[in-house]
C-alpha cells in the first residue's frame, strides 16, 4: 500500500471512530432520559401515597386521644370528686378543641384523605367523625359529645379552647368538680406545666 491508500484509509478509521464517539453520545443522552422520566413517574406516584398514609397516621392518633381523654373522663366520673388525671396531647397535626358551651372536645385538621364519608357524620365507638371537602383537600372533624351527660368546663368556665398544633404535647389536666346536678358531673380540663 502506498501512503495515499494509508493516509485515506487512517482518515476513513478516524471519521468512523468520531461517528461512533457521537452515537454513544446521543445513546448516553436518551438513556439518562428515559430513566429520568421512569424516576420522575415513580415519584409521581410514591409521593402522594406518602402524604396519604402520614394523614392516616395523625388521623389514629388523634383517635387514641380522644379515646385516652374518654377513658379518663369515664374513670374521673367513676371515682368521684376530688379526683384528678392527666393526658399528654400528643397531635401534631390539627387543632385540639375543649367547647364547655356544648360540653364537646374534638379535633380539627385537613388532610389528603376522606376519613370517613364526604358531609355525614358517623360513629365509631364513641367517637363521632365528620369529613367535608375543601377543594381538593378534606376538614375532618373527630370529637366526643358529652351534652346532657357531663359538664364541661374549662379552668371553670363554659368557654371555648382552642389548642393549635404544637411540636411539644399538651399536658392536660383534667379534674372531676363534682356534680352540678343529679345526672351530670362536671368535669374541667385545665393545662398542666
Amino acid at each position: 500500500m502506498n501512503v495515499v491508500t494509508r493516509f485515506h484509509n487512517f482518515v476513513k478509521m478516524e471519521k468512523l471512530i468520531k461517528k461512533k464517539s457521537g452515537q454513544i453520545w446521543v445513546e448516553t443522552v436518551i438513556y439518562m432520559l428515559i430513566g429520568l422520566a421512569i424516576i420522575g413517574t415513580l415519584l409521581a406516584i410514591i409521593i402522594p401515597r406518602y402524604g396519604e398514609q402520614e394523614d392516616k397516621i395523625i388521623a389514629n392518633q388523634a383517635i387514641n386521644l380522644l379515646n385516652r381523654i374518654d377513658t379518663r373522663i369515664r374513670d374521673l366520673r367513676y371515682y368521684g370528686s376530688g379526683n384528678t388525671r392527666m393526658v399528654k396531647s400528643d397531635v401534631k397535626s390539627g387543632n385540639l378543641f375543649i367547647d364547655g358551651e356544648k360540653d364537646v372536645i374534638k379535633i380539627v385538621m385537613e388532610s389528603s384523605i376522606a376519613y370517613s364519608e364526604v358531609g355525614e357524620k358517623v360513629k365509631e365507638d364513641r367517637i363521632y367523625l365528620k369529613t367535608d371537602e375543601l377543594g381538593d383537600i378534606y376538614r375532618v372533624e373527630m370529637g366526643l359529645n358529652y351534652s346532657g351527660q357531663i359538664n364541661i368546663t374549662y379552668n371553670g368556665e363554659e368557654g371555648r379552647r382552642d389548642f393549635p398544633k404544637s411540636a411539644t404535647a399538651y399536658e392536660l389536666v383534667i379534674s372531676n368538680r363534682g356534680r352540678v346536678s343529679n345526672d351530670m358531673t362536671n368535669i374541667d380540663f385545665s393545662l398542666g406545666n
